[in-house]
């Protein structure tokens, strides 16, 4: 019952809160400290102290073990830091672990794009989507493309009009996904 109030804590805003809460030895204790780790990583990643979470999600590692999701966790956090070459190796790892988790593989497209890489970030961003384009979406991936999309769409239209170069290819590779869709790709 303590995990879920702190995790609402944390999911409602609250991380300030429930780190508090945290430092509870009593509730340390009835947790157990891998579940405490792994609380501590959200509500740090929520409050953007994004080396701190990397520190939290390290600890959960060491208490209860790798999974593709702790993985992701950190590779949040290293692109949140400007490290997509270390976001990169999270995603890869969290794709070895588990190569249908979406979310590893949205996020492994993001580190590409933000290395420069990007036909593998494209092919990244398909694998996320399930590998064909009329497919529907899962709503926690369409709410994370979403998310992303808002935080950089400023940023790739920058870079096409900096380099026309970039938004040809980008129309190219945009009309040969949605091939027949009837779709418009960027304007």
């Amino acid at each position: 019952m303590a995990e879920v109030k702190v995790a609402h804590l944390v999911a409602s805003g609250q991380a300030l809160t429930a780190l508090r809460h945290l430092s509870d030895p009593a509730l340390q204790t009835q947790l157990g400290m891998g579940q405490v780790w792994h609380l501590r990583g959200q509500a740090y990643g929520e409050l953007g102290q994004y080396r701190e979470a990397l520190a939290a999600w390290a600890c959960t590692v060491e208490h209860l073990g790798e999974t593709a999701e702790r993985h992701v966790q950190q590779a949040v956090c290293w692109l949140h830091l400007d490290q997509p070459m270390k976001a990169l190796r999270h995603c890869d790892l969290a794709l070895q672990l588990d190569p249908h988790h979406d979310r590893a593989a949205l996020f492994r497209g993001v580190a590409l794009q933000r290395l420069g890489r990007y036909d593998a970030a494209y092919g990244a961003y398909h694998q996320a989507l399930g590998a064909a384009p009329c497919r529907r979406v899962p709503a926690p991936l369409r709410a994370v493309l979403a998310q992303y999309r808002g935080k950089t769409e400023g940023l790739v239209h920058r870079m096409m009009a900096r380099n026309p170069k970039l938004k040809a290819w980008l129309k190219r590779q945009g009309r040969k996904l949605l091939q027949g869709s009837g779709r418009a790709v960027l304007h």
